[in-house]
């Protein structure tokens, strides 16, 4: 399936990596999973994601910290952040680096199919 979009969860939370991956599989998308931002960065440039269901606080550096990174060297990948608090400032400082859409867990899996395919449409 060539046209397969690549969706990338980067979580700390195992059992949200295995949840959602199962999820978006039976959604007919590919799931790449992470657990921290130093390998996301790596894994994002070696496997070109088209959507990254990202998490705000990681080991080795903020959810914020690695999307800022990407969106300096002009990596326009679409994002979905993903927190367990929903803090304003954080929130309003994700949004200044183009983010599609946030979600507060736990997160509803329905509406993250919905946000997914949203975002993925633009």
């Amino acid at each position: 399936m060539d046209n397969m979009k690549k969706i990338m969860i980067i979580d700390d939370a195992g059992f949200i990596r295995v949840l959602f991956r199962e999820a978006l599989k039976r959604e007919g998308y590919e799931v790449i999973t992470c657990e921290n931002t130093y390998t996301a960065y790596k894994m994002i440039k070696e496997s070109e994601p088209d959507l990254l269901l990202l998490d705000i606080n990681l080991p080795g550096g903020s959810g914020i910290d690695l999307l800022k990174q990407l969106r300096n060297e002009g990596n326009n990948i679409s994002v979905i952040m993903i927190t367990a608090v929903s803090i304003k400032d954080t929130v309003i400082e994700a949004s200044k680096y183009g983010i599609k859409s946030y979600l507060t867990k736990p997160v509803d899996i329905n509406i993250l199919k919905e946000r997914i395919s949203e975002a993925l449409e633009e």
